[in-house]
């Protein structure tokens, strides 16, 4: 099991590994499922089995435990959300760019 703090206000980071057939999802579903789990300002890039998804958490702090899932995962969404809660659990918050004047 993988036990991870979400907190409020803060930016994540995470590199997302999709199966054989999930590979064919498009960026912007990845986004909509990450905008859907209660994160904005989201921005997924790349192709294939290998995405990177960031964006800001705005809800209260949110301790979440997942369990790792061995084998195929039917789901009702294009893009299975137990890959993608394993990928936030592996995210690092992302820090803020300074700005040079």
């Amino acid at each position: 099991m993988t036990s991870f703090t979400l907190c409020y206000d803060k930016r994540y980071r995470a590199e997302i590994s999709l199966g054989l057939y999930q590979c064919l999802v498009s960026n912007a579903s990845v986004a909509n499922q990450m905008r859907g789990f209660g994160f904005v300002d989201v921005s997924v890039w790349g192709s294939g089995r290998n995405r990177i998804g960031e964006g800001t958490w705005l809800q209260d702090d949110a301790t979440i435990t997942i369990r790792s899932i061995q084998g195929t995962i039917e789901t009702k969404s294009e893009y299975p959300l137990a890959a993608l809660l394993e990928a936030i659990g592996n995210a690092e918050e992302v820090q803020p760019l300074e700005i040079l004047p």
